[in-house]
């Protein structure tokens, strides 16, 4: 469980009143960037309040459940501001999965096509052709760039699977053995939150919100106490 000293709170309740600025990217498989716009917020505070009314219930509940852990992703943005700002963004990546510079792997682009195969032929929503990975570890989010967690926005278009195992999809711990999907309403996505340094494929088709991971102490303290 998540707790906090007293004057712990009262410093996150003084840097809550930080401008945020965020921005807002689209993204085409031209340009990973092709637009930015800038809405300003008066506070951390205004962005969880955005998180509780725009992003996924179901997702914000489960972190809720468990005990606010967060899902990562490692980006390239690195948004300049003033020493009085920091910024969130909302991102629509383009889907890499099978793209063979991702991980710069015939192989993993061949598994990837398996798994695209495989998820199709069971009816699941979510897949490499329309998904993307995210890891419940920051420093593992750290690799591919700065980390930050997300948040699906919207409640139509999101959807979530893990291997039933825990761990990651690539590269394959043994690769001999025939890959079991988890994914809700049989399995429970606050459990696969709570996995250690396990990732999650997830399908977002409006896009998410990533916040910079350097506040994520500030964020789990006010989404715990939002009203």
């Amino acid at each position: 469980m998540y707790t906090t000293s007293t004057q712990t709170r009262r410093d996150l309740i003084a840097s809550s009143v930080v401008p945020v600025s965020l921005l807002i990217l689209h993204t085409s498989p031209e340009n990973a960037v092709a637009s930015v716009r800038s809405l300003p917020f008066s506070s951390i505070n205004e962005v969880v309040q955005y998180i509780n009314h725009s992003c996924n219930r179901r997702f914000l509940q489960s972190v809720r459940s468990s005990c606010y852990n967060f899902l990562y992703r490692g980006t390239e943005i690195n948004a300049s501001s003033r020493d009085t700002e920091v910024s969130a963004f909302i991102i629509k990546d383009t889907y890499d999965l099978l793209d063979p510079n991702t991980y710069q792997s015939t192989d993993a682009v061949a598994y990837f096509q398996r798994l695209e195969d495989k998820l199709s032929l069971s009816g699941y929503n979510v897949k490499p052709s329309n998904g993307h990975l995210a890891t419940t570890c920051q420093k593992d989010a750290a690799k591919w760039g700065r980390p930050m967690s997300i948040w699906p926005i919207g409640d139509t278009g999101v959807d979530f699977i893990w291997l039933a195992s825990g761990g990651v999809f690539w590269p394959l711990s043994d690769p001999s053995k025939e890959l079991e999907i988890a994914s809700e309403p049989l399995q429970r996505l606050d459990k696969a939150l709570q996995g250690d340094a396990w990732e999650i494929m997830f399908r977002a088709d409006n896009g998410v919100l990533a916040v910079p991971a350097e506040f994520d102490e500030e964020m789990r303290y006010l989404l715990k106490h939002a009203s």
